[in-house]
């Protein structure tokens, strides 16, 4: 065992050590960040790409643009199509060991067809196995002799302050103030996709009398991970509230992007105990993201 961060008396710390604890915190992939100017990114002429200032993480290592730079691109094909990826190279010399980044762009196979990506050499950096990664992070596409403007193809790294704000606003997804009993012909559509929320869902569902109108009591706040979507999307899903003396279920089937009703969720319903389940006491009024 080593003690990273401690003094040994002679020099310990590689970047293979940074690398991981980088990785730890942002992740293993790439990712854009959310400095500078964000490497953002234009055609100055047709044979020229201009990139911001800013900074990305790929693979532990964090690679940084103090001053924007200039990319030399190839002229297109007349009548042809192809890609080309604007890649942030990472080298390590042979003998020395001395690391280095730099812009290189691959191009792909000029066709009169849907082009493809070039290929690219990707390598194991973050635990120095090999010597040389290309990460793509710009495409630019050729019809003709015409480039594209550059395409991002990394996403934006979202910090701890970002996220928890993402979590505390919880953005309303959709909203009923008269409520739904949620049957089977009532159909929720949400505003954003649970896949894409920070962690699910929650929904509020609130007292009712029936014939009457939305209570200002027994509210319920029933939460939905993001991974029943992942895994079992638009599998059923119940739940279970209480007034008083008065039980209800709800069920409903969760999708991505909809909630489906059941045709029960109306009703009072007998339990095999010879109780009952007082699901016309409770109507959905909202749901939003967490």
């Amino acid at each position: 065992m080593e003690l990273v961060t401690g003094f040994a008396g002679t020099a310990h710390v590689d970047p293979v050590d940074s690398a991981h604890l980088n990785a730890a915190a942002f992740g293993p992939d790439a990712y854009l960040l959310d400095t500078q100017n964000k490497l953002e990114a234009s055609l100055e002429t047709a044979n020229k790409l201009v990139i911001n200032t800013g900074d990305l993480m790929i693979q532990g290592h964090h690679f940084t643009v103090v001053e924007s730079e200039e990319v030399a691109l190839q002229s297109g094909v007349s009548g042809q199509k192809r890609n080309a990826l604007v890649c942030a190279r990472y080298d390590k010399a042979e003998g020395t060991g001395v690391e280095s980044a730099s812009w290189v762009v691959k191009y792909g196979t000029s066709t009169t067809d849907t082009p493809t990506d070039p290929i690219v050499t990707t390598g194991n950096i973050l635990d120095g196995v090999d010597s040389v990664h290309e990460e793509p992070i710009f495409r630019i596409e050729y019809d003709g002799i015409t480039p594209s403007n550059p395409i991002l193809l990394v996403p934006e790294f979202q910090s701890a302050s970002e996220f928890r704000d993402s979590i505390s606003q919880g953005a309303i997804l959709w909203s009923k103030p008269a409520g739904w009993y949620m049957v089977e012909t009532q159909e929720v559509n949400l505003s954003k996709p649970i896949s894409e929320c920070a962690t699910g869902i929650i929904l509020h569902w609130q007292g009712y009398e029936p014939g009457g109108t939305v209570g200002n009591y027994d509210h319920y706040y029933q939460y939905v991970p993001k991974h029943h979507v992942a895994k079992i999307d638009g599998a059923g899903v119940g739940f279970v509230m209480g007034s008083q003396a008065k039980i209800g279920r709800k069920y409903l089937y969760v999708h991505d992007d909809y909630i489906q009703g059941y045709e029960l969720n109306d009703q009072e319903v007998n339990m095999t105990d010879g109780g009952k389940f007082y699901n016309n006491r409770f109507v959905l009024t909202e749901i939003f993201e967490c």
